[in-house]
């Protein structure tokens, strides 16, 4: 639960959307379409503070509540 919980920090949610960006210069570059919308899905849960991950290890969906859990 340590991982959900730093990708649910400040930190994470910026390191998330750094990594959004990324793949859409990528995806600008040429590569194939997915690309950009990982990109685009990245950026997205960084924005609403959302973590899938956490759901993963049975944690909550939101980031707020994967920083108050235990």
């Amino acid at each position: 639960m340590g991982v959900a919980r730093f990708f649910a920090s400040v930190g994470g949610r910026w390191l998330r959307a750094a990594a959004g960006v990324v793949f859409l210069v990528l995806g600008y570059l040429g590569a194939p379409w997915w690309v950009p919308a990982i990109g685009v899905v990245l950026i997205l849960v960084a924005l609403l503070n959302v973590c899938g991950l956490a759901v993963l290890f049975g944690g909550p969906f939101n980031g707020r509540a994967v920083q108050r859990a235990k």
